[in-house]
């Protein structure tokens, strides 16, 4: 026996040791063994689930993270929202997830805001324009909630730093007690700060004057601000799509009770938010990165557009030559002109020799052109030369797809590729307001993707567009390309379903009906809806467990679940709440039909006869949506029900 175990531990430590080392930079801005603290859980947690990789956590300040990705070091980064953007901005760092704040109450959040505020007695400031010429404090110059936000505010009405008074003062709270305090005028926290301090009963909200308050139905905590995205989780472009994919999958699934979840405070992590408006805010402020041109090298530049770089260097190569021509043909033309012109007694005869000669060139510039095509065409990504509103060249790949036979076909029903597009929000189309391609060009940085019909099998499909600008003889030329990346799209769309499924019995998961929650309280809310919800739970559950094994009750878990499947509807949301309860959200559906569907489904589970076990029952809770009422009073509603259907016999509905 010590021999096996001896043979089992070696073969761990094998497996161990071979297993490639994954390294996750994380900004350590409260220190190295903080950051440890925090997210060692996390590595932990992905190397469990994915076995053939070991994670680590590197904790790294601000320039050690910018060197560490600079150089290749690590293979991902957590890093705060504006130091991302600048890492995607200097290094093409691409995110994957973006992390859910879990605050107090189990509140969770993926987006923060800022908030303005003075003293309830100070009457000398009202609203924004009443700061200027006042002390307002902040946290500290590089914080996002604790000034950028603020400073943005501040620029969009005309009012900049040379209009006040400004002071840091290194903490949120110490920036609330100045204001309280008399020390300065008024003074700028991250959202949650100030309902924090009254929690921790240091302050009292009566103290307190919000500047220019703004309401949000799905944020709870005050803002003067737009809200912006919490820290994302980022690949580097080392970093293979197929280990990203897999991290995404495992991170999306991160349970919240978990020990990872637990020591970072996160509720876990959804699929990546828009930090477009995070770029806009720097960019209008000429914050990094927008502070200064960015010196990148040339190697940097072709390791990351290499295609683009070789097609700009084929089609400059072949206008080169194109202009080469040109100017040898202007120089030829000039020497026959003034041989015509001094040779009268052969005028007939040089007439001759020069018509011969324009037509010898003239099939040179056409074997020029066809050169041009030639690169175009040995492309299988559809090419597009234009001078930004009209199509100039296109390859094969273009016609093969639209359905048109020639440049000359497709320009006679469409001025522009675009108006192929199909106009969908998130994707690029023919925009009635603006150029899309300087859409594109104005926006390098973004992932600009497009839907349109392939005629070869009629099927939707999305294109991934980049476009480079050229310039010959002043005049600005565009070259574009539109990459299929549909089975990549699909892909990604399947991992994060998978990631809202629970895995035992195929039907959605607590997190996924929690957004379909979310989003059906707030039409509610609204609208005026009606809206029910219906929880329940297997009759001594634990005991089938017990007597007949995990295998038998996992049967049970997966036979319930199909039963609930067919008998309920499409518009239903149906999910696994935890263990052996389930919940159902019925909206447009009043509470005496939810009391009867809940009865018909529990005379369903009756009727079935489980191998072995025989009968099992179901106890049921129904509860409806009141107006006002807030969502985590219905869901106390319905287990409240749930608990006494329970103890006044089970195998019941209770729905009043």
């Amino acid at each position: 026996s010590m021999r096996l175990i001896f043979l089992i531990l070696f073969s761990s430590l094998l497996l161990v040791t071979h297993a490639e080392t994954v390294k996750i930079g994380v900004l350590a801005k409260r220190g190295v063994d903080v950051t440890h603290k925090r997210w060692d859980a996390t590595a932990q947690y992905l190397t469990e689930k994915i076995s053939d990789y070991q994670f680590e956590i590197v904790a790294l300040g601000f320039d050690e993270l910018q060197h560490s990705v600079a150089e290749g070091e690590i293979d991902f980064v957590l890093t705060n929202t504006v130091y991302y953007v600048e890492l995607e901005y200097l290094f093409g760092i691409s995110r994957i997830a973006t992390l859910i704040n879990k605050n107090r109450g189990s509140l969770e959040l993926t987006r923060f805001g800022g908030v303005l505020f003075t003293r309830a007695d100070n009457h000398s400031i009202q609203n924004i324009h009443d700061i200027e010429e006042k002390k307002l404090g902040a946290v500290d110059p590089h914080s996002f909630g604790g000034w950028i936000m603020a400073k943005y505010e501040l620029f969009s009405q005309g009012i900049t730093e040379e209009d006040i008074h400004l002071s840091f003062h290194d903490s949120h709270d110490a920036v609330v007690h100045a204001v309280l305090d008399g020390k300065i005028d008024a003074g700028t926290v991250r959202s949650d700060t100030l309902e924090r301090m009254v929690e921790e009963e240091t302050i009292t909200l009566d103290q307190i004057h919000i500047i220019d308050q703004k309401n949000f139905s799905d944020f709870p905590y005050i803002s003067s601000t737009s809200l912006y995205p919490e820290w994302p989780f980022a690949k580097l472009s080392h970093t293979s799509r197929e280990l990203a994919n897999r991290v995404l999958t495992t991170l999306l699934s991160l349970p919240k009770e978990s020990k990872a979840a637990d020591s970072a405070h996160i509720a876990g992590w959804t699929i990546p938010l828009d930090y477009t408006s995070v770029h806009s805010v720097l960019r209008k402020l000429e914050l990094p990165p927008y502070d200064k041109e960015v010196e990148i090298s040339f190697a940097q530049y072709y390791k990351t557009h290499q295609l683009q770089v070789n097609l700009l260097l084929l089609l400059i190569t072949a206008g080169a030559v194109t202009l080469f021509y040109m100017l040898r043909l202007n120089k030829t033309l000039e020497y026959q002109q003034s041989t015509i012109t001094s040779l009268n007694k052969n005028l007939e005869q040089k007439v001759l020799e020069r018509t011969q000669k324009i037509e010898e060139l003239l099939l040179e510039e056409k074997e020029h052109s066809e050169l041009v095509n030639a690169i175009l065409n040995s492309q299988e990504n559809l090419l597009l030369l234009s001078d930004g509103i009209s199509l100039l060249r296109a390859n094969q790949a273009v016609f093969d797809v639209t359905g048109y036979k020639s440049l000359e076909a497709l320009k006679a029903e469409h001025q522009c590729i675009c108006e192929l597009f199909i106009k969908e929000e998130g994707y690029i189309y023919a925009y009635e307001d603006k150029n899309w391609l300087q859409y594109i060009m104005e926006h390098p940085k973004l992932e600009h993707k497009a839907k349109m019909i392939d005629q070869r099998d009629v099927q939707e499909c999305v294109y991934l567009i980049k476009s480079a600008k050229f310039s010959i003889h002043q005049h600005d030329l565009f070259i574009t390309t539109l990459t299929d990346i549909t089975e990549l799209e699909c892909a990604y769309e399947e991992i994060s379903e998978q990631a809202l499924k629970d895995e035992l019995t195929g039907i959605y998961n607590r997190r996924k009906f929690n957004e379909v929650l979310d989003l059906e309280f707030n039409r509610a809310q609204h609208n005026k809806g009606i809206l029910s919800v219906i929880m329940f739970d297997i009759d001594d559950f634990k005991q089938i467990n017990d007597t007949y094994g995990h295998d038998t009750g996992d049967h049970v878990l997966r036979t319930i679940s199909a039963i609930v499947t067919e008998n309920t509807r499409q518009s239903d949301t149906f999910a696994r709440w935890g263990g052996e309860e389930f919940m159902i959200l019925a909206p447009s559906m009043k509470i005496d039909n939810a009391h009867q569907t809940a009865d018909k489904l529990r005379r369903l589970i009756e009727k079935h006869l489980f191998e072995e076990i025989g009968q099992v029952t179901c106890s049921f809770g129904v509860g409806e949506y009141k107006p006002g009422e807030k969502k985590e009073a219905l869901l106390k509603e319905v287990d409240s029900k749930l608990y006494r259907a329970k103890e006044y016999g089970k195998n019941q509905v209770i729905s009043d």
